[in-house]
Formats: C-alpha cells, sequence, structure tokens
C-alpha cells in the first residue's frame, strides 16, 4: 500500500509538473443568413485583464 501511495504521490507532482498554454488569435466572422437566428450574447476579454 505504502509503494501504491508513493507512486500516486509522484504521479500527481509530476503531472502538475505539466503545464499547458493555449493561445488563440485572429478574426471570426459571423455571417447569418437565415432572417429567424440571431446572436444573443457576445463577450470579449483582454488579454490583460485578470478578472
Amino acid at each position: 500500500m505504502f509503494a501504491i501511495a508513493l507512486a500516486m504521490l509522484i504521479i500527481g507532482v509530476w503531472a502538475v509538473g505539466e503545464t499547458q498554454h493555449i493561445n488563440l488569435s485572429g478574426n471570426v466572422d459571423f455571417t447569418i443568413t437565415d432572417g429567424n437566428l440571431y446572436i444573443k450574447d457576445i463577450r470579449m476579454k483582454d488579454a490583460n485583464d485578470a478578472g
């Protein structure tokens, strides 16, 4: 049991050390030809905004 607990601890610390970053950039264009469809809400966040 001790060996399993130790292995899980090591794997957990190793997994936390593996950070991933996703950076998206570009333009988004919504073209809607159907009059029955609409955009209800659009939100944007500044990259430097912590909130």
